[in-house]
């Protein structure tokens, strides 16, 4: 079965969960696909039958418009994802650099290829920003080095004067470098952190878009890219498949691009719950960590089936247990609508504040017999655990009920037990005693010593009868002659 690596998968979820999905596992504006977009969709249903334009030609003129490039940097494809794999493909890279955390689709395309990847490891005491130790990675024998910014899933921004130091040591060494800023857009300044004035002056640089997540248009595929290196664009057009942007895409991306409202928008919500989701996990001392876009990143220790016990509640968030670097203590969640942050975090104090019922242990009661010695002395300790509240007082204003009989002789006994046989008739056999009764039994066997018996004179009648009695009281005994 192929192993799903990413958020957003709500189709596997309806097969476990009844009823509404809360999806705070992919990173989408919350607004939801704009109203502009449904209608510029409704309006040119009829052209869906015809093929799409392989130069997606009004898409580019209306993209060079919003981002003031040239008409001819510009390369859309079938989402961010699909340009990743056409530039791995187009370069072929022996030798790639990935600062990880980040999104697993750079590794997935390297690794297609056959590609060796470095991974430089950002750690967690410096809350997984990436610091200037990344230079020394960079090397003439370095292909290729991918960057998100901001990253995902932590979130964090890259210091835009390292970036630049970056961007001038891949130029040395004669390594592309790819700077993924499929989120800026969510960034309370997206133009301060962003390397598209750098495009014309540096032929190994690419940045990468896409309007999957600015306009929550993930279903219909489409992302672009910025390169002042003609050829690399046209190898990697050639990369990939001539019809990869369908008509309802490259007509949606054309209506959404003029849609200016609807991001002003989309930015004030988010900088408005990003807020007050920041807050709330902070009550609960969940730690966040950068989340500078419209999702957050958390750590929460020991918490390995969070996941599984908020979708019983209908809610996904992302596991990050699978990025290079983290564990099942990570998560990131969408910035949603107010409502909809409500239940995540209300479902978070249930979760939080859910007993935690440890097992008993077992344990072993062993039952060891010393001797004979003790087991005569049963009788006795049962007796004062029955009427443990008779006082030392008690026993001396009663010396009667407190006086033991003395211990009788072997032949007293003797004779008290043949009256007994010849007074009581013989019986039938008794049932099985239980393990108590067979306790006490033994118990008052042990008080009755058995008379000794002389092999020098055969045993009298009487002592046969007294023998025949015993024996019927589980006690058996081996001698030859008794009479039938």
């Amino acid at each position: 079965m192929v192993k799903l690596v990413h958020g957003g998968d709500i189709y596997s979820a309806r097969e476990r969960i009844e009823g509404e999905i809360i999806d705070f596992s992919a990173n989408l504006n919350p607004l939801g696909l704009p109203d502009s977009v449904r209608s510029a969709l409704c309006d040119a249903m009829d052209t869906f039958c015809c093929y799409p334009d392989p130069l997606c030609r009004e898409l580019v003129e209306e993209i060079a418009k919003n981002e003031q490039v040239d008409k001819k940097n510009i390369l859309c494809g079938n989402g961010a994802a699909d340009l990743i794999f056409r530039i791995v493909w187009a370069i072929r890279p022996k030798n790639a650099l990935v600062a990880v955390p980040t999104f697993a689709e750079y590794q997935l395309a390297l690794n297609a290829c056959g590609c060796h990847v470095e991974q430089f490891m950002m750690k967690e005491e410096q809350d997984f920003v990436l610091t200037e130790e990344f230079l020394s990675c960079i090397r003439p024998e370095t292909d290729l080095v991918f960057l998100c910014n901001p990253n995902n899933p932590t979130g964090q921004l890259i210091d835009r004067k390292l970036l630049e130091r970056i961007l001038v040591r891949c130029a040395a060494c004669g390594t592309m470098l790819v700077v993924d800023e499929c989120f800026r857009d969510f960034l309370d300044n997206p133009e301060e952190n962003s390397m598209k004035l750098w495009v014309d002056s540096f032929p190994n640089l690419m940045i990468l878009r896409a309007f999957t997540k600015h306009y929550a248009m993930a279903g219909l595929r489409l992302g672009y890219c910025l390169c002042a290196n003609p050829p690399l664009l046209e190898r990697m057009n050639q990369c990939g498949q001539p019809w990869s942007v369908s008509v309802p895409a490259q007509v949606a991306g054309v209506a959404a691009l003029k849609d200016t409202e609807y991001l002003q928008k989309s930015l004030a919500l988010i900088r408005e719950e990003r807020t007050y989701l920041k807050e709330e996990l902070q009550k609960l001392d969940i730690r966040v960590i950068g989340s500078h876009a419209n999702y957050l990143f958390f750590r929460l220790p020991d918490s390995k089936d969070l996941k599984d016990v908020l979708e019983q509640d209908g809610i996904l968030i992302r596991s990050c247990a699978n990025y290079p670097g983290l564990n099942e203590d990570y998560y990131r969640i969408a910035v949603k609508k107010h409502e909809h942050n409500q239940k995540l975090i209300e479902a978070l104090e249930r979760y939080l504040k859910s007993p935690v019922i440890e097992p008993l242990a077992a344990e072993t009661v062993t039952v060891r017999v010393d001797d004979e010695s003790s087991c005569e002395k049963q009788p006795e300790t049962k007796s004062s655990e029955q009427n443990p509240t008779q006082t030392e007082e008690d026993r001396n204003e009663h010396p009667e009920e407190n006086h033991e009989p003395e211990a009788k002789t072997s032949e007293e006994i003797s004779a008290e037990v043949s009256e007994k046989a010849l007074e009581e008739p013989q019986q039938a056999e008794a049932p099985k005693p239980d393990a108590c009764e067979t306790e006490q039994t033994n118990a008052q066997e042990e008080e009755a010593p058995v008379p000794k018996i002389s092999n020098a004179a055969p045993p009298s009648a009487e002592q046969k009868k007294q023998y025949r009695f015993l024996r019927k009281s589980k006690r058996k005994y081996d001698w030859e002659g008794e009479d039938k």
